[in-house]
């Protein structure tokens, strides 16, 4: 059951972001932890769901998002120090309470400590893989995606850049 609760948690959060697929994600997330609560998975990816909701703004309740969120991923890192998910999502709890030399901090630990031991190439291409299999692109263009969302200071907007555009471009979404 728990990995059914961790596949919904991902599809939901594959969706394109509105209201309604973010909550979704959270709620699954939300069941994966009660079924294993010391899970560092649940708990890392439930704080990214809720990261990323509360800076998508697609939540009434953004400070309780993002406290839950560092909290969760503050608990992980503390068990598991090397865990990508958490250092993602404790830097995207970072960056939108803008302590972004800490948060350049924490998506360079999370490149660093992933599966692909930060290497950007291959993640570019895993990204356009996922997309590519979902059939979700929800931008028309990059240049539309660079204009539409806070991005952060230059060294955190380089790191998203580097990976996430070039993943995009390697699936075909067109420059302009």
């Amino acid at each position: 059951m728990r990995r059914i609760t961790f596949c919904g948690g991902r599809a939901a959060s594959y969706k394109a972001p509105t209201r309604d697929s973010r909550a979704e994600a959270v709620s699954w997330f939300e069941r994966a932890l009660e079924l294993a609560p010391e899970s560092v998975d649940a708990q890392s990816l439930l704080a990214s769901a809720l990261a990323c909701r509360a800076l998508d703004r697609m939540t009434d309740t953004p400070a309780e998002d993002f406290a839950r969120a560092e909290a969760l991923a503050r608990r992980v890192l503390a068990v598991s120090p090397r865990s990508s998910m958490a250092h993602y999502a404790y830097g995207q709890v970072l960056r939108a309470s803008r302590r972004d030399e800490r948060a350049i901090q924490e998506y360079q630990e999370a490149l660093a400590s992933n599966a692909l031991n930060g290497e950007v190439e291959r993640g570019a291409a895993e990204l356009a893989e996922h997309y590519r299999l979902s059939g979700r692109v929800w931008v028309s263009t990059i240049a539309d995606m660079k204009v539409t969302g806070y991005w952060g200071p230059p060294k955190i907007r380089e790191l998203f850049w580097t990976v996430y555009f070039a993943g995009l471009r390697k699936l075909g979404v067109p420059e302009e």
